[in-house]
């Protein structure tokens, strides 16, 4: 079989990390007002303390993956021998799958026959663990690191991402919205509808008054393509970063009209969360028919 190889922006708990076998490499997460204080994303401190700490006004950032963390936990799975395929966080976020490449041309002279693959998937949290479920299961089947590879290229331009937030200071920082659009959100309480690229990269898709309109028109798009294409049930994760009570009602609004048994909620880390903010809702889902 091969090695699976996973960043922690795809946000599987630490049970599941063991239970698929995976190998994590992790994210930063540094508080701001003590840079000597930092985290592996998901592993040395809980995410809900760092949202309960955002809540309370604490700003946390990210270092992504570097050359040397690469190089270190993809030999580690050399070393045992084994064939890995990787899938990274989006290209169209961040620039760790240049660093993960160049990890792969430098052991490859001195691990020749070691198969090693990197995947960009396009994603991001919930939906890059998506891919990440996908390839766990043809695994499981002995598949080729080759048919690997394919599904996995195939599926990063499959996943549809659709989350809001709760406060747009967050977006801002990060320059993903303008400061004129984040007074005129506060103000007249527009909120945001950020969506994903063919390139991964985030994008306004709508703004929406209220939050309750807001909700509605995530449903509304989500009940839509999965009456085109029912089979995106079966791979649809609802995510949120300290906002669980509506992640269950976005559930629950879409097991009105479909069975919604195989739809996970999961809590976003904070990979992603320090750039979003607690109070973020989002759906991701798998949509093969996407062209």
């Amino acid at each position: 079989m091969t090695k699976i190889i996973i960043d922690s922006a795809s946000d599987f708990t630490q049970e599941e990390i063991k239970e698929f076998n995976l190998e994590p490499l992790y994210v930063s997460v540094i508080d701001t007002d003590d840079i000597e204080n930092i985290y592996r994303d998901g592993l040395d401190i809980k995410t809900s303390e760092i949202y309960k700490n955002m809540r309370n006004g604490k700003i946390y950032k990210t270092s992504q993956i570097n050359l040397n963390q690469y190089l270190e936990g993809f030999e580690k799975v050399c070393k045992e021998g084994e064939d890995f395929i990787y899938i990274c966080l989006s290209y169209g976020l961040t620039t760790a799958w240049d660093s993960s490449c160049m990890a792969i041309q430098m052991l490859k002279e001195k691990y020749p026959n070691i198969k090693m693959v990197s995947i960009n998937s396009k994603s991001m949290t919930i939906g890059e663990q998506l891919i990440v479920r996908e390839i766990i299961k043809m695994n499981n089947e002995c598949k080729s690191i080759e048919e690997l590879e394919e599904r996995a290229k195939f599926l990063a331009g499959k996943v549809n991402h659709l989350f809001t937030v709760e406060n747009l200071e967050y977006l801002y920082r990060g320059g993903r919205i303008s400061k004129a659009v984040k007074s005129v959100g506060q103000v007249l309480n527009i909120k945001p509808l950020l969506a994903n690229d063919t390139e991964g990269a985030l994008i306004l898709k709508d703004k929406v008054r209220g939050e309750a309109k807001l909700y509605k028109k995530i449903l509304s798009i989500y009940l839509d393509d999965a009456r085109r294409n029912p089979d995106i049930l079966k791979h649809t994760i609802i995510g949120h970063t300290d906002n669980l009570a509506n992640a269950q009602k976005l559930y629950e609004m879409i097991n009105e009209e479909f069975d919604a048994k195989d739809i996970l909620i999961r809590e976003i880390g904070t990979a992603i969360g320090a750039h979003v903010g607690p109070g973020c809702l989002a759906i991701s889902y798998i949509d093969e028919t996407i062209k």
